[in-house]
């Protein structure tokens, strides 16, 4: 099964998009405590700016059927994850006393996220059928939790590469010299940038159209019916 998903090309651009957009995620809402904590001063923040952006997350996700009456959801995974990596530049741009800007732009990057993380999901049962159209064996699940581990590997090196820096550059608990500040700002916002850009690329190589996904799920289903 897993060998046939790594030569699955819709899957492959699936699960590498899954993994660079779990990074850009994690880093980003690692870095939000201690951006407002040190950078902007505002440790009392800290719950609220979270807060801005899970409501934009999920305003993001409810608004993922509207938006897919205008376009494909290949099109609006890079639209969002373009409007991720240039609010994730302002955020990395702004400056810390700027509260009201920070926040209008926290909660653009939660429902840029909630978008492409909602699509993105949608898509992994077209690639599914594909695998069990080329294949002719159905591996829904194979399909799904190999996706969830790349995510996981991608969660826990962007965590564990914000610590690594953070400490390199001098920040200990409660102590954040000017160097590990920088970092700070880029975790939150610079470095998720340059991820959605990478994500950008990844999903415009995704060949899986409605159109393909439509013929193939139609020959699925006539090979059902057949062997029923």
């Amino acid at each position: 099964d897993i060998a046939d998903l790594f030569c699955s090309r819709p899957w492959i651009v699936l699960f590498a998009l899954g993994a660079v957009e779990t990074a850009a995620f994690m880093l980003h809402t690692s870095a939000t405590p201690y951006f407002i904590k040190y950078v902007a001063g505002r440790a009392d923040l800290v719950g609220g700016f979270m807060m801005v952006f899970y409501v934009g997350l999920a305003v993001g996700s409810g608004a993922c059927s509207t938006l897919t009456r205008f376009a494909t959801r290949q099109v609006w995974i890079a639209v969002m994850l373009g409007v991720a990596a240039l609010v994730g530049l302002a955020l990395y741009l702004c400056p810390g006393h700027a509260l009201i800007v920070l926040f209008v732009l926290q909660g653009l990057s939660g429902a840029a996220f909630g978008v492409v993380s909602t699509l993105s999901f949608a898509m992994y049962a077209d690639a599914a059928d594909y695998n069990a159209w080329k294949t002719g064996y159905r591996a829904t699940a194979m399909t799904y939790s190999m996706i969830n581990v790349g995510k996981k590997i991608a969660a826990a090196a962007a965590g564990a590469a914000l610590g690594w820096l953070l400490s390199r550059h001098g920040y200990v608990a409660g102590d954040a010299p000017q160097a590990a500040l920088s970092q700070m700002r880029a975790a939150l916002g610079l470095f998720p940038a340059a991820l959605c850009v990478l994500g950008i690329a990844v999903i415009l190589i995704y060949d899986l159209t409605p159109a393909k996904v439509s013929r193939l799920q139609a020959q699925l289903l006539g090979r059902f019916m057949q062997k029923a």
